[in-house]
């Protein structure tokens, strides 16, 4: 429902309740409780509202901060500037992830397509002195592509759905990673991949702001007890404090 912002906005501005039920936001905008509960986040989003909590039992407080002209004015704004920036990134020639449906391994399942239009060469990751490799744009690393389409390709391959966002942010979060961070990642999921279900694998995004591949840990020191052991070191504990009790050395 695209107009649901806009109108539970000007339902907001008619009613002179500050807290008004999330019932009867649903009424007057005939709309499921879901729907209008993304509909306020965007609104909420915009600055066209403030929320606030109520208290036990009772709805958030809403304060109306922008009328619905404006509102409007900078939904169109915002639309304007997506539409331009998607352009610009057009005409950067960089390369675009994009999901197929017919391939022959999961693996495989995503893909690029670049534009052929442009004349500038790639140019090869710069090498220090000391062995470290320079992290190239996007545009100019040649492993770039390889290892983002082997990364999501553990995804696809364990069966985790992936959206077309999901794929976009991992694409921008990709591109500040180097090349020890990005093969470190892709080690990392596939072990998670292989240990979890699919719905307990976390998104692309989620993955690499935790950068669990970093984790160092030290030897362990304390030993381990199975169920067995303890139960049986609590039995000799009772023993021993019985012969104390009886003064048995």
């Amino acid at each position: 429902m695209k107009d649901l912002p806009r109108l539970c906005l000007a339902f907001l501005h008619g009613i002179n309740d500050p807290q008004p039920p999330r019932e009867r936001i649903m009424a007057a905008t005939d709309a499921p409780r879901r729907s209008v509960n993304r509909a306020l986040l965007r609104l909420r989003e915009a600055g066209a509202i403030r929320m606030e909590r109520g208290g036990r039992g009772h709805p958030p407080r809403i304060t109306v901060l922008m009328t619905l002209a404006r509102f409007e004015k900078v939904a169109h704004q915002v639309a304007h500037q997506t539409k331009k920036v998607a352009h610009q990134v057009a005409a950067l020639n960089l390369k675009v992830l994009i999901p197929e449906s017919n391939t022959s391994t999961p693996e495989q399942k995503y893909s690029t397509v670049t534009r052929t239009d442009s004349a500038e060469p790639q140019k090869k990751p710069v090498t220090s002195e000391g062995g470290f490799v320079e992290t190239l744009p996007a545009n100019r690393d040649p492993r770039f592509e390889e290892t983002l389409q082997q990364y999501l390709g553990i995804f696809a391959a364990a069966g985790k759905p992936l959206s077309h966002a999901d794929v976009f942010k991992a694409r921008a979060r990709w591109k500040f990673l180097d090349v020890a961070d990005r093969l470190g990642a892709i080690d990392s999921i596939r072990r998670i991949a292989g240990e979890r279900e699919a719905r307990y694998i976390p998104t692309p995004v989620h993955h690499m702001d935790d950068q669990d591949w970093k984790r160092v840990a030290l030897p362990r020191v304390l030993p381990l007890q199975n169920a067995a052991d303890r139960k049986m070191a609590a039995m000799f504990d009772a023993v021993d404090e019985v012969f104390r009790k009886r003064g048995i050395a």
